[in-house]
């Protein structure tokens, strides 16, 4: 995960928190009062935020070096981007016979 982008959307995250008056005023800019409430909220939304991002870039990487558990996943993950990586074609007559052949497909191409 990159510094630079989590960095900018805490400023801007708060930058425009701002403008909602909320709590107690640290100070003022001319008419913009600067609230410990505005500043508190915006910091929690953006780690929130940051925290999501950082989980869902780690969950889909393809590499995940958590023990046992992050092999498996790891695994699932592949499998899940073999078959959604291309169309499949599944037979009304013969479906489970289709579906046979391109798990069979998948699991011998993993």
């Amino acid at each position: 995960m990159r510094i630079l982008p989590g960095l900018a959307v805490v400023l801007f995250m708060t930058a425009a928190s701002v403008f909602t008056p909320y709590g107690k005023i640290l100070f003022s800019v001319g008419s913009v009062m600067v609230t410990e409430g505005a500043v508190t909220v915006a910091l929690m939304k953006a780690a929130r935020l940051l925290g999501i991002c950082w989980i869902s870039q780690t969950v889909v990487a393809k590499e995940i070096y958590f023990g046992t558990s992050g092999h498996i996943f790891s695994e699932v993950i592949a499998y899940f981007d073999a078959l959604t990586g291309q169309k499949w074609r599944l037979g009304k007559k013969g479906f489970f016979k289709s579906l046979d052949g391109i798990l069979t497909e998948v699991c011998t191409n993993v």
